[in-house]
């Protein structure tokens, strides 16, 4: 918005007489209201779209508030003839009413049954005031999917509302950190993305994705195909968030024991660098694959019916 300024004060009045005296400066003109900056554009929206995302996008920054200062004060003359006085300044003009910055745009917004792929910066821009930050992604309408590949990174958070899918997929190797994960909504951008909101995690593509960090949320990962590593079991949320397998590889690097249930749709392998003990229940028409040189130690009354196959390592029962 543009500037509105307020008139400056009068001149005083000469004095009439001996003993007369100057007239009193006009007071000044009040500030106006000045315009309000506009928001920043929304770099993709809609519903019902593929997005697949090599490049950089990005929100547009908002505008900057326009401002409302009020007229100066009025000047006076010198006194009139000897003996007369000085007149009085007039008031200095109030200021206006401020306009109020324009919000960033978010960098992609669907209102459902989208898929988003990105291996490369998505972000929200910047308030008027160039330190609020918009979202990166904002998820309504459910059955979005957001797909992660190689090389994501975020400037916002990223918002769900609920029945959405976030994929750790391609087939090269990354990371994610577990702590992103926020139990409520953020309110802000603290310059680390938080995802919010999402119901389903899943495990595609070739690659091998390491989880690090601990959570508290509920995190039911379906591993089908390639590989999910982890360090720890709080890596892998709450101890009700069951282990779905497809056809994927869970691998461990450091000794767990973990309490959580799997379920094998097809075939899950676990390939264990160091010693695993699986306490939960193992169901499922599929089978069961042992890897990795250490020891895979099952203690439940497990139901799956696939059969079980040890490629490598130690299979302990009980």
């Amino acid at each position: 918005g543009g500037n509105a300024l307020g008139g400056a004060g009068g001149r005083g009045g000469q004095g009439a007489n001996n003993f007369g005296h100057s007239g009193d400066g006009g007071d000044g003109t009040a500030g106006g209201i000045a315009g309000n900056g506009a928001a920043g554009g929304i770099a993709v929206t809609g519903s019902h779209f593929d997005l697949v995302s090599q490049g950089i996008i990005r929100g547009g920054n908002g505008g900057g508030a326009g401002l409302a200062t009020g007229g100066a004060a009025g000047s006076t003359d010198l006194a009139g003839a000897p003996g007369g006085t000085m007149g009085s300044a007039g008031q200095a003009g109030a200021d206006g009413t401020a306009g109020s910055y324009g919000a960033g745009g978010v960098g992609v917004i669907s209102t459902g049954s989208s898929t988003i792929t990105t291996s490369n910066i998505i972000a929200g821009g910047l308030a008027g005031d160039r330190k609020t930050q918009a979202n990166a992604i904002e998820l309504s309408g459910g059955n979005n999917t957001l797909t992660l590949e190689s090389g994501y990174s975020f400037v916002g958070n990223v918002i769900s509302s609920g029945g959405d899918t976030l994929v750790l997929g391609g087939d090269t190797n990354s990371s994610f950190s577990v702590v992103s994960l926020a139990a409520s909504s953020p309110s802000s951008w603290t310059g680390d993305v938080q995802y919010y909101g999402f119901n389903n995690y899943v495990k595609t593509g070739n690659s091998t994705w390491t989880l690090s960090g601990s959570t508290t949320e509920v995190t039911a990962w379906n591993i089908n195909a390639g590989t999910l590593s982890v360090s720890s079991d709080s890596n892998l949320g709450a101890t009700e968030s069951a282990l779905t397998f497809g056809s994927g590889t869970l691998e461990n690097t450091a000794v767990i024991s973990t309490a959580r249930d799997m379920l094998l749709n097809t075939s899950g392998t676990l390939k264990t660098d160091a010693n695993l003990t699986a306490a939960g229940k193992i169901s499922g028409q599929g089978s069961l694959v042992k890897t990795g040189t250490a020891a895979l130690i099952l203690t439940n009354n497990n139901t799956y019916a696939g059969g079980t196959t040890i490629n490598a390592g130690t299979l302990q029962i009980g």
